[in-house]
């Protein structure tokens, strides 16, 4: 049996740019958001010295305060990209056949603040 899958809207927040319009500019300029993050986050005792930080994103553009203090950055920030892609489509969740509707993140490795 043969499914399609549509993809209707994309949210990306990276260390390029957050929305599709940032992210593709950095990539079209050829810029890099790897950078040395030792001066960012204590890494006693890790060898790697860079990364790709999501430096610039505020989770209160996307998530209220009250609930944004008790969510780990990692599920902060895709809910911003889930965000950002239903904008991105056009997509009024009021109308939304929720039987039809799927999502698919990934992730490394996420919320290591909160088992930390």
């Amino acid at each position: 049996m043969a499914r399609r899958v549509v993809v209707t809207g994309l949210g990306p927040v990276t260390s390029l740019g957050e929305g599709k319009e940032s992210f593709w500019r950095g990539l079209c300029e050829g810029r890099s958001g790897v950078c040395r993050v030792d001066d960012l986050i204590d890494l006693e005792g890790i060898p790697v010295l860079i990364g790709a930080p999501v430096a610039e994103f505020d989770p209160l553009r996307h998530i209220e305060p009250k609930k944004s203090r008790r969510l780990d950055r990692s599920t902060q920030l895709a809910l911003a990209a889930a965000g950002l892609a239903i904008a991105d489509a056009g997509i009024d969740l009021d109308q939304l056949d929720c039987d039809r509707t799927g999502v698919v993140a990934g992730t490394g490795i996420g919320g290591m603040q909160t088992f930390e």
